[in-house]
């Protein structure tokens, strides 16, 4: 059966229309445990994976993608450093502000 527990209303009634399904979709998506800098599972921390195939690859190469940045300077830093300084290193200061966001909708999902 298709993985779907918590969008089963959407999910087709047996396993053959799923992979059909799967297989003519450009983007899919799935729930994927968060890791951390070691690739240790992050417990109750759940992200979501996107895979994308077909016309959805041609756009994100062509037209999605906004830059791309070299981390092996930062690799090869986290590598030699204090495992409690790791964390630090690996997550630098960034201006990240709330996403603006209908009160209504903010409501619904409990932000």
């Amino acid at each position: 059966m298709p993985p779907c527990r918590l969008l089963r209303h959407l999910c087709p009634p047996d396993g053959a229309a799923w992979k059909a399904g799967l297989s003519a979709a450009p983007v899919r998506m799935q729930w994927d445990p968060e890791r951390g800098i070691h690739a240790q599972r992050l417990d109750g921390i759940r992200s979501i994976q996107i895979g994308l195939s077909g016309v959805a690859v041609t756009r994100h190469v062509q037209n999605w993608i906004v830059g791309a940045e070299d981390l092996t300077d930062l690799s090869q830093k986290l590598a030699a450093s204090d495992p409690h300084q790791q964390a630090a290193i690996a997550t630098p200061a960034r201006d990240e502000r709330p996403f603006p966001m209908d009160p209504v909708v903010a409501a619904r999902l409990g932000a």
